[in-house]
């Protein structure tokens, strides 16, 4: 199939061709054979002269429609129409103009209008978004090119994506399909044949080495999140007490810094063999705190033994004062220190680990998951906390319950979710008093410890029943202040007829009543 093809750039003609392509092929391919590259993140509309109704058609399905659509109409006039961006920020224009300058606007005429502005919006795109994030990407060795860096608000110490800065939106962080995508967009037009011209090398080696430092990072945020993924897939700790302690004997130094004045006392005053934890006497500041236990020197022979948790948590540190000769020390008495301080060194499970148990032992048991966590953690010496606060509160109230010892204890646990019962309070009263004026009856044919209130044939009537009731007390209308609960939310408040339904759980415990229907 012939197709005679036009590209315009708004009202103005880029390129017009006669071509053969095949009636399977797409618009797309037909583009890129027109233009020899393709198009990223630019508007285009598609158009073919129909000549039953002698109109431009527009072509519904863009680019990726099919060719065959044109068989009716030899040889097939199709219209190519680039739309501009509408909504450029004027940052990224300021970084496109700045871009052009540094490379020195090689460009001319349409060559410019059809591989220029593709290549600098890519590129002024990367630039943007890695804008906000450079001191984190020279902590990798991943640092920017000199050349990107002598764009005009660079100079002036400033910065091109000031929305991220100023705007109150979350902070978003460098994620690797975004910058993949950048790269890609990037690497399209520098395998292109323009850019191996000579006039262009010493550019083009600059974006060769940003790429370069942009792919080293997005490894090595890849390498960060599979071993993430393997961590949280392990069934057992991450951390181990083989490969992170460490054991060294310090010997007696009479002339010892008076900063360790407080240490050396404790020591002094001190069994062979006595463990003590030294965090208590260490300086809060980290680099200072380094420092100190590097220099740390005392009037006695003493054992550190150090313990990396690698993370926030920092290092553990125990001491034990040991006899100054070798031959007076006791190899045993020191294995009994190392097995005492590994006890005393917290455990930290992984979800996986929780998870495995639950799933084994949840087909004999249903429990809720916060009882789960907590049973977990209490026979496995799990010390892991909860991941938010509320999580953690509804832990401590579970605790509660099992140390005391109390199955009459109710705490309700809603309040976590914000449950806040204050809006229908006179209501409830006005229901409370209610239920006190009334005697309870027995039942007269069942012999039973129940009692029985023969109040109301529904929940409806014993509503009308407490709002006539308000009406007498604070008189008709009622205040606007007054709020009147549904059916439904009444129903709740009564003891469940089947305690294991989901609607049990909603159950608030507000009345030692049950609803139900006398036959």
């Amino acid at each position: 199939m012939w197709f005679i093809a036009a590209v315009y750039k708004e009202k103005k003609l880029l390129s017009e061709d006669a071509v053969e392509m095949e009636s399977t092929e797409t618009f797309s391919d037909l583009l890129f054979e027109i233009l020899g590259y393709d198009i990223f993140d630019q508007p285009i509309v598609i158009q073919f002269y129909n000549e039953l109704t002698k109109n431009w058609t527009n072509v519904k399905y863009g680019l990726s429609a099919n060719l065959s659509l044109c068989e009716k109409f030899q040889p097939c006039q199709i219209k190519f129409t680039l739309k501009e961006q509408e909504n450029l920020e004027k940052e990224d224009r300021q970084k496109v103009n700045g871009l052009c300058e540094i490379m020195k606007a090689r460009w001319y005429g349409e060559h410019y209008e059809s591989t220029g502005s593709g290549f600098i919006k890519a590129l002024a795109d990367l630039l943007w978004y890695v804008d906000p994030h450079h001191e984190k990407l020279k902590l990798r060795c991943c640092v920017i090119p000199e050349i990107f860096l002598s764009l005009s608000q660079y100079k002036i110490k400033s910065s091109y994506n000031l929305f991220y800065y100023a705007g109150k939106h979350k902070k978003e962080q460098l994620k690797r399909e975004k910058l993949e995508d950048h790269l890609k967009a990037i690497e399209h037009f520098v395998t292109q044949p323009w850019a191996g011209q000579e006039y262009w090398k010493s550019f083009i080696s600059n974006v060769f080495e940003l790429c370069h430092n942009i792919r080293k990072y997005v490894s090595y945020l890849e390498s960060v999140n599979n071993e993430m993924i393997t961590n949280h897939s392990r069934s057992s700790p991450t951390r181990n007490l083989l490969d992170n302690i460490t054991l060294e004997i310090r010997y007696k130094q009479k002339n010892f810094n008076l900063k360790f004045k407080a240490i050396s006392d404790l020591l002094q005053n001190s069994d062979f063999y006595e463990l003590h934890l030294l965090d208590n006497y260490l300086p809060q500041d980290k680099k200072v705190r380094y420092e100190f236990i590097n220099e740390l020197q005392v009037n006695c022979t003493f054992t550190l033994y150090r313990y990396y948790h690698e993370n926030y948590l920092g290092t553990l540190n125990f001491i034990w004062k040991i006899p100054d000769l070798i031959s007076e020390q006791d190899k045993s008495q020191e294995a009994q220190m190392l097995t005492l301080a590994n006890e005393m060194i917290p455990s930290y499970f992984i979800r996986q680990m929780r998870k495995n148990v639950t799933e084994k032992y949840s087909l004999i048991a249903k429990m809720a998951p916060s009882v789960w966590k907590l049973l977990y953690n209490v026979l496995a010496g799990d010390n892991s906390m909860p991941p938010h606060e509320l999580s953690k509160e509804m832990q401590e109230k579970l605790r509660t319950i099992l140390e005391l010892q109390d199955a009459d204890i109710v705490i309700d646990l809603r309040i976590n979710n914000g449950f806040c019962d204050t809006k229908f309070d006179i209501f409830w009263n006005e229901l409370r008093e209610y239920f006190n004026e009334i005697i309870p009856a027995i039942h007269n044919r069942r012999s039973t410890s129940i009692l029985y209130l023969p109040i109301a044939m529904s929940i409806a009537d014993l509503k009308n029943i407490i709002i006539k009731k308000l009406e007498k007390k604070y008189g008709t209308p009622l205040n606007s202040e007054i709020y009147i609960p549904s059916n439904e939310y009444i129903r709740l408040q009564f003891w469940p007829g089947i305690v294991t339904a989901n609607a049990a759980l909603k159950y608030t415990g507000r009345f030692e009543i049950k609803y139900k229907v006398q036959s």
